[in-house]
């Protein structure tokens, strides 16, 4: 099952207005899982998704993912800010089975 959405969060501090988009996909869950990338739109305007899934694959660690993909973007010139947060399931797990703990690292860049 699959759905993409989107929203628009208005909000106000110091008489100054941000308005955020945000955009989502649903996807099933299952143990064939091996990693999640969570990241802005300043690694999304210039890598493109099977990229990305192609550099973090061979990285087993988390934050030396994370910042491989920061680092890509920003050599790219993305021109917004960058946030990646890359979650590794380890042994395929995904539920509540303690065998295996998630790991997750979070990296954010402001340009």
């Amino acid at each position: 099952m699959s759905r993409s959405g989107g929203c628009i969060i208005s909000n106000c501090h110091n008489n100054l207005r941000a308005i955020f988009f945000c955009y989502y996909q649903e996807e099933v869950v299952d143990s064939s899982l091996e990693f999640l990338i969570l990241a802005s739109d300043g690694l999304w305007d210039v890598v493109t998704n099977d990229e990305a899934v192609a550099m973090v694959k061979p990285i087993q660690d988390p934050q030396e993912a994370a910042d491989k993909l920061l680092r890509e973007a920003s050599k790219r010139g993305s021109s917004d800010n960058i946030t990646v947060v890359i979650v590794r399931f380890l042994d395929g797990t995904t539920s509540g089975d303690k065998s295996g703990e998630e790991k997750e690292s979070a990296h954010d860049q402001t340009s």
